[in-house]
């Protein structure tokens, strides 16, 4: 889980590259944090995971788009 969240903040960094202005800041914002908790959760326990992207899922909500069809599942989990 930690390999993929890490190549989807890898993705979403080149993704902010490509944007300008508020965009360009804000996806970054949450790529940043996603890497920050990748770093700081390599060595945690897998069912401890879920709960402990906490931080990145709010940061995904604060400054991510309106629409991200792969964040549609997780406004109804159990986070």
């Amino acid at each position: 889980m930690i390999s993929t969240t890490k190549l989807i903040s890898d993705g979403t960094k080149a993704a902010a590259h490509l944007m300008e202005g508020a965009a360009h800041r804000k996806l970054l914002a949450f790529a940043q944090v996603l890497a920050g908790e990748c770093h700081r959760l390599k060595s945690a326990p897998p069912f401890a995971l879920v709960h402990e992207f906490v931080p990145a899922y709010r940061a995904l909500r604060r400054h991510g788009p309106a629409h991200l069809p792969w964040t549609a599942g997780l406004h109804d989990s159990a986070i």
